[in-house]
């Protein structure tokens, strides 16, 4: 999942999708527009509108259980959220874990 930096620009957004290989974009609703445009030719990467803030962190319902198919072990250094900043210091390279 890529978290970018909403006001970095697109081509660096685009530079972020593709060399974290990301899979699940999540976004604020009302980017929802500029993130269609930005994913049109990118394959296989799902754009999912997130809830505000307050109601991640506030909220009266228990969270759902999300099984793994990996015991923890297998899967503690596996990357699955990847969050960006203002993307002052350029673009980068990702090296996943081996």
């Amino acid at each position: 999942m890529l978290c970018p930096f909403s006001l970095a620009p697109p081509l660096v957004k685009k530079h972020l999708i593709d060399r974290t290989n990301c899979k699940f974009y999540l976004h604020p609703q009302f980017l929802e527009p500029q993130v269609k445009s930005l994913l049109e030719d990118r394959q296989g990467v799902l754009a999912i509108a997130v809830p505000e803030l307050s109601e991640w962190l506030m909220t009266e319902k228990e969270a759902e259980a999300y099984p793994s198919k990996k015991l923890f072990h297998e899967s503690r250094d596996d990357p699955w959220l990847i969050f960006h900043t203002s993307g002052t210091t350029g673009t980068f390279t990702f090296h996943p874990p081996n």
